[in-house]
Formats: C-alpha cells, structure tokens, sequence
C-alpha cells in the first residue's frame, strides 16, 4: 500500500523548522501534474525568511528549489510525461510559492 504522506519542512518562524508529514498532493485539474521530488535545498529567498531578515507567515512548506520526477500527469499536459526529470529554479518556482501563500495561507 502506497503512503498517504509525504515529509515536508516546514517553517515554524525564525530559525525554526521541522520536518513533519504531510498529504500527498492530488490532481485537481487536467493540466496538472505531480513531481516527486529527489532534491531540493533551501534558496536565498528562503534563507532570507529562516533568518528572520524577512517577515513570513508560518506553516508553509520550504524548498521550492527543487528537482525530480514527474510522478503524474493531467490528460491536457502535452510538454511532459511520467518518468520524466524535471527541475524547478527560482524564476518558475517563486511565482508559484507566492501564488499559493496569497490564495491559501492568507
């Protein structure tokens, strides 16, 4: 049977994280897709934040950094395919940190 959770670190405030489990992500639409990551650190921005040398809500999920496979994909998703590696720099990731901080922790 396939886990139900995934480790995550998670931002408690400054100079504070833990690694907890969290849901594994699902499909919510066509042009979706799922990557398990293999890797990911954390990036300045995010240093920035653990520091305390930028204000941040707390509870969100670090490392959006990353590299892995794609894991799954959305009938619509055309560009790539499951088994695929993938990697996520800053110029692509951040805009979707920032879009998820705005939407679901505000």
């Amino acid at each position: 049977m396939a886990p139900a959770t995934m480790k995550a670190l998670i931002f408690n405030g400054p100079r504070s994280v833990s690694l907890e489990d969290r849901p594994l992500p699902t499909m919510k639409e066509e042009t979706d897709i799922i990557v398990k990551v293999t890797y990911t650190a954390l990036c300045g921005s995010e240093l920035h934040v653990y520091r305390g040398h930028q204000q941040s809500p707390t509870g969100f999920i670090m490392g959006h950094e990353f590299t892995g496979v794609v894991a799954e994909v959305g009938k619509d998703v055309k560009s790539v395919a499951v088994g695929d590696k993938v990697v996520s720099p800053f110029t692509v990731s951040w805009l979707v940190f920032l879009l998820i901080v705005s939407f679901c922790v505000f």
